[in-house]
Formats: structure tokens, sequence, C-alpha cells
């Protein structure tokens, strides 16, 4: 009568370690082969296995001696299984006799296939769950003694190391091929390079940016890829690199095998062995090429339209400050149509300055004029600026500075606080504060300087708006360059002349709780 499989052998986490060890309904292994026949010597019976169970049947991963069909079938049904009880009870089970034995007596594997005599080891892993049984079984009556059961228990761990040694190899060549898949859908170029510099792996995308094959990079080191005038910076980057180092922000032109320049940027890595010593160097890069020349392409038309425009909206914005003596007396929707035209000549004229400020700016053609300032001064000045605003806004400006003076185009950096409280002001409820800070601080280089910040209290910036703020045109939302004005080139302006200054702006966010954007510019020499 078929035996009902109890609940540990449904349990779904030892069928879950069942299934991932990839035994089940696999070809044979040779290593677990040589166990079951050494187990069929050792011992002296004609049949040995390595019985895997899952909750409806036994699986034979290993046998030796085991009659047809269930040889061929390569297991047999609960009914058929004395392993099952090994599972259940994750105790060794040894029978002399099945014939007189209560818990096996009316197993169909007795009269089926000859079982009289059984002795079974739990295959257990790591994590305590048993997989199967590693057991001997002989055709007669026997007395199994302790040193049988010492062998079969000897071989039974063994047996185990080797089918977690495979499932630990099936793993790795798993993500090895899952990762090796990712990079090769990937858009951006991957290789790796031996210590020598020659290259071990390319991706496709890197086969596909240079036009050579796999076995024409593998003759060539990395440099030969690189063009000749960038050899000393990438030479540099690969040195410490090969020190232990990763490199970020790498960035170099690459040759193609027609000769073409391609401009790009990434980061490379140490390749690690398993002692820790460095045996390689990984190279990931963005072809910026395209977007470089499309970025061109965007700016030298700005610049164009921006100085094609700035002679005609600045003669129409003076021919309408000619005109208001005369229209003074304008009612209704005339009256309305003239402001409108005012009104838009100051935003356009506002924008092109806007558009040829940053030109000139990220162009590096206009110059500082850097003098020693204090910083509560310089802050001071830029919160007089913008009171009249935030008393229209009904909003408390805030001032925390230090006397400390800094080396900075006072003019300029006024001109990035006054864009950051300006911007604040827009988001920013009524009765809530804006501050304004000033404070030492220490950069990553070791050098002093000042980190002036602008915080509000307002609706906050999306995670994913965070790091494209500071790009030109952009907008938190795609409603606010109509409901708050503006075109989305202040912040780029600031970044622009706060890096002129030779330090980096950035903001921290939470939304609904507020913003604070902050820079860094030099300490006045004492």
């Amino acid at each position: 009568m078929p035996n009902v499989a109890p609940e540990k052998l449904r349990s779904s986490t030892r069928l879950a370690a069942l299934r991932a060890t990839g035994l089940l309904d696999a070809p044979a292994e040779q290593a677990l082969d040589r166990l079951t026949r050494l187990a069929a010597r050792l011992v002296g019976v004609p049949i040995a296995l390595v019985s895997l169970v899952d909750d409806k049947r036994q699986f034979f991963a290993s046998e030796v001696g085991v009659g047809e069909p269930w040889r061929t079938e390569r297991g047999t049904d609960l009914s058929h299984s004395f392993c099952q009880h090994v599972v259940a009870t994750s105790e060794a089970l040894v029978v002399d006799d099945a014939r007189i034995n209560a818990l096996v007596a009316d197993n169909l594997a007795i009269p089926d296939l000859g079982v009289i005599a059984y002795a079974g080891i739990p295959l257990k892993d790591d994590s305590g769950e048993v997989l199967g049984s590693f057991c001997a079984i002989d055709t007669a009556p026997r007395h199994w003694t302790p040193e049988n059961v010492g062998v079969l228990e000897d071989l039974a761990h063994a047996a185990m190391s080797e089918i977690q040694l495979r499932q630990a190899s099936r793993l790795l060549s798993d993500r090895q091929a899952f990762l090796a898949d990712m990079l090769d859908h990937t858009s951006e170029l991957v290789c790796a390079t031996d210590e020598q510099g020659f290259i071990g792996y390319a991706n496709v995308a890197m086969l596909d940016c240079t036009g050579y094959s796999a076995e024409e990079l593998g003759t060539m080191r990395a440099i030969d890829l690189i063009a000749e005038d960038c050899w000393p910076s990438f030479l540099d980057a690969a040195n410490r690199v090969r020190a232990g180092e990763v490199v970020p922000g790498l960035e170099t032109i690459l040759l193609t095998k027609s000769g073409q320049r391609l401009i790009c940027k990434g980061r490379g890595t140490p390749v690690r062995d398993q002692a820790g010593n460095v045996v390689g160097v990984r190279v990931i890069f963005r072809d910026l090429t395209r977007e470089r020349q499309a970025q061109r392409l965007k700016d030298e038309l700005i610049a164009l339209v921006s100085h094609e425009l700035r002679t005609p909206v600045g003669a129409i914005r003076g021919a309408l400050k000619i005109l208001v003596p005369h229209v003074a007396h304008f009612e209704g929707k005339p009256r309305q149509l003239f402001e409108m035209a005012t009104r838009n000549a100051d935003r356009l004229l506002l924008l092109v300055n806007d558009l040829l400020d940053i030109e000139r700016l990220e162009s590096g053609s206009a110059q500082l004029k850097r003098a020693p300032i204090s910083a509560h001064t310089l802050l001071e000045l830029s919160r007089e600026a913008t009171q009249p605003l935030a008393d229209n806004a009904n909003i408390t400006l805030a001032l925390e500075a230090p006397d400390t003076a800094v080396d900075v185009d006072s003019s300029r950096v006024q001109q990035v606080v006054v864009n950051l409280v300006e911007n604040a002001l827009k988001f920013s409820p009524a009765e809530s504060t804006i501050t304004l800070r000033a404070a030492p601080t220490t950069l990553e280089d070791g050098r002093a300087a000042m980190l002036l910040s602008v915080s509000d209290q307002g609706r906050g910036i999306p995670a994913d708006k965070i790091d494209r703020v500071f790009e030109r045109f952009e907008q938190v939302m795609p409603s606010d360059a109509s409901e708050k004005g503006g075109a989305g080139l202040g912040l780029a302006i600031s970044r622009a002349i706060v890096e002129q200054h030779g330090g980096k702006i950035w903001v921290e966010s939470a939304p609904g709780v507020g913003s604070t954007f902050y820079f860094t510019v030099p300490l006045a020499s004492s």
C-alpha cells in the first residue's frame, strides 16, 4: 500500500533546496557514481543509491545494482521508497529485515525491487534540510555493523559535499552567464585586461563600436585603442587602478579600426584574484561622441540665436519705453495689449541676456573680478536685493553668517545667491522662512573654503529631478515655466559661476519638507 508523504516531505523550503541542487532528472554524475560503487564494495552489498526524495517520488542521482525498469527510469514512486522515512525523521534508518519491520513491512520495494536489508544516511545541506538518503541495500537479511554504518556516514558526507560543490559551480556558471548576457546587452563599452594590459574580454558594444573582432582585440593591449594624445592621462589612470584604486570620471578618446575618434567617459576598477591581488583592469565607458556633437550644435545654435535676437529685442523694448507717455490714456483691451507686449519684451531680453551670460561663463570668456569680501556682507547684500519680493510674498529672510572674508567676484556670487533666493520664494508658502547661511568648511582635498547655502520650507524636489535641476531649461514641473516664470537657466548660470570660482554646487531636498542649495567658494588669503 503506498505511503502518504508526511509534512516534512512537502516542506516548501526543503523542496526549494532540493530543486536548487539541479540534480533532479539531470544526467548521472561521475563523482556520485564513484561513491555508490565504493559503498557497494566496502559494505558488501549488491545495491547502493544516492536517492533524492521530493513529495511524490525518489530520484536516483546515482545507483549501483538497481534492476529494470527502475534503473532506466532512475527512480520510483514513494510507494517503493524506504528513503522517504530518512527524510521524514532526519535520522539514519537501519533495517536488518524489512519483512518484519513495522515501519516498512508493507512497502512495495520489498516484492518489486527485492529490498530486504536497508541502511540509509540523511543527505543534509548546510541549512539542515534533508534532501534524500545515501543508502546501501541487500536482497537478504543482514546485520549492519557499526563499521558498516560509519562507512556509509562518511560516504554520505562526501556525496553531500559533491552535491553542494556542483550546486555552487552551477550557480557561479549561471551568474557568469547572466553577467555576460547583461554586459552583451548594455550600450556601455566594457573590456577587461590582464596585468600586462592585454584585452581578455570585450562586450558586444565594445566590438561593435570599435569595429574589431574579439580575436583581434585579444591580441591588442588597451592602450592600442587610445588616441596618442590621451596616452599620458590613460596610462596614469591605468597605473592607479593596478595599484588598487577605483578611478571614476575617466575621460579619453578611443580609436576605432577605421580611425574614427570616439569621446568616451567611464570608470576603471581593479580585477582581483581570490587572494585579493590585482590581476587586471576592468573599464566601463560611455560613448559620448554623438551627445557631445549634439550639445555643441545646440550651443552654437543658442549662441547664434542669442546674438541675432539681442539687437532687435532691445530695439523693441526701447521703442515700447518711448511709447509709454503716449499710451498713458489707453484703457481696456489696448492697454492690456501694450502691457503684455512690454512684459514679453522684458522677458525675452532677459532670456537672451541669460543665454549670452551662460555662454560666456561656460566658455571661460567671462572674466571674474575677485576681491576679498565678508561672507556676512555678501549675503546681506543678497538679502537686501530680494527683501521686497519676500515682503510681497509674506516670507521671512533669515541670515546666519560670519564676517570671515571670501575671495570672490562679489556681483557674480550675489547673482547666485539672489537666484537661489528668488527660486525659493517662488516655491515657498506664505509665513515660512528662507535662511541664508555661510560657514567655514574643508574640501575633500583639504583646502579651507566657505560653504554658503539657501534653505527653504517649500514643496521640495522629486528624487528623479535632483541631478538634473542644474541643466539648461530644466524645470521641476512642466507647468513651472508658465506658472512660476523663468526659462530654467538660473541654476545652470549659478553652476557655471560657482565652478569658475573653483567650487561646486548641489542640492539636498525632501518633497513636502523643503530644499537646501549649497555651494562652496574659496576663502580670502589671510
